[in-house]
């Protein structure tokens, strides 16, 4: 009887985890299902996605070592947004791998120069900017801690 149980609980688990992944590649939104109510995970990732979507970028235009203004621009957004939301949290690593640099250092060139750009007032990048951090803490409202 144990044993059943047991063997029962573990195809549960494995049908749950198939259900979330079927979600996640459905939907492009991680989520996890807990006392049968599905809850959105908050990963740099899939912020990044969201971030991508308000700006119509593709992951890959992002990845590519462009310089066009926009995909440049976009990088800068991620990389502040990651930083304000996640603070010490995830590493500067973790940001480049999100927006395709190199390194720890290109993402502290690019919180600089992004807060540049807003101290500024650069039409192009606030305009984009408000967009994306909008977009943010409306994905971010639909995330329970």
């Amino acid at each position: 009887m144990i044993d059943e149980l047991a063997n029962n609980n573990i195809q549960i688990r494995s049908a749950v985890c198939y259900l979330e992944g079927l979600l996640k590649a459905a939907t492009g939104v991680a989520v996890k299902v807990y006392a049968k109510t599905l809850i959105p995970v908050d990963t740099p990732k899939i912020m990044t996605k969201v971030i991508l979507d308000t700006l119509i970028l593709t992951e890959e235009e992002i990845m590519t070592k462009s310089r066009k203004r926009n995909l440049v621009t976009a990088r800068f957004i991620i990389c502040l947004l990651l930083r304000e939301h996640y603070g010490k949290k995830i590493s500067l690593g973790e940001m480049s791998d999100c927006v395709g640099y190199t390194d720890h250092s290109s993402v502290i060139n690019a919180i600089d120069q992004a807060q540049n750009f807003l101290d500024t007032n650069d039409e192009f990048f606030c305009n984009k900017y408000k967009a994306a951090k909008l977009a943010t803490a409306e994905w971010l409202k639909t995330i329970k801690y």
